[in-house]
């Protein structure tokens, strides 16, 4: 099971100028690396439309393997 905590993280990822926009609260370091792409348009009210493609896990689990691919786009409200 996870060790994820909302208050402390137990990874360390490199610091990006696009992580100075992002909540400070949301535990990244537990979600998957594309999340940091749409879930600012999830809270800023944006509607939007995306995919992920995942490739095969390579040890051969059921859980996704590395993220292949991915795209989001905003969606205009006329």
């Amino acid at each position: 099971m996870s060790s994820c905590s909302l208050w402390s993280s137990s990874k360390t990822a490199p610091h990006s100028e696009a992580d100075d926009c992002l909540p400070a609260l949301l535990p990244w370091h537990c979600m998957h690396p594309e999340d940091k792409v749409w879930y600012p348009l999830l809270i800023s009210g944006q509607k939007f439309i995306g995919r992920v493609d995942y490739a095969a896990s390579p040890d051969g689990s059921s859980g996704p393997g590395p993220i292949r691919r991915y795209w989001f786009a905003t969606v205009s409200q006329s």
